[in-house]
């Protein structure tokens, strides 16, 4: 019972930091990708602490490697000079849907309340 408990305390920022998602996005960019990027890092910190590595060794994250090399290589063979070096930051957007993903698993009926939110997010943008 011991453990159950910490593993509850253990969620618990992160499954504040996943509701207010949807708000963040309406309220402030800065806010939502510090909250997801926090995210990020413990979803890293748990998968290696856990040894849950299947989560990595998923279609999606295949899938999204191959793209996110295909960008890399029309980068860097690309016929025309521009400098948007922006592109090597694309993985983020992978890692984040991952790190949603992985917590929307493991945290029990979290997405309900997420689906509450986006709900609510969306009737504080129509105001």
């Amino acid at each position: 019972m011991k453990n159950k408990t910490l593993a509850l305390k253990d969620y618990l920022i992160e499954k504040y930091l996943i509701l207010f998602i949807p708000v963040f996005f309406v309220i402030s960019i800065f806010l939502l990708e510090v909250s997801l990027l926090i995210l990020s890092f413990l979803f890293f910190f748990y998968i290696f602490r856990d040894k849950e590595f299947t989560f990595l060794n998923n279609n999606f994250f295949k899938i999204f490697i191959l793209f996110y090399l295909f960008l890399i290589t029309r980068y860097l063979l690309r016929s025309e000079p521009y400098s948007d070096e922006s592109i090597f930051f694309y993985f983020r957007y992978g890692l984040y849907a991952l790190s949603i993903y992985y917590f929307l698993c493991k945290i029990n009926n979290l997405d309900d309340k997420f689906y509450k939110f986006i709900k609510f997010s969306f009737i504080l943008l129509f105001l």
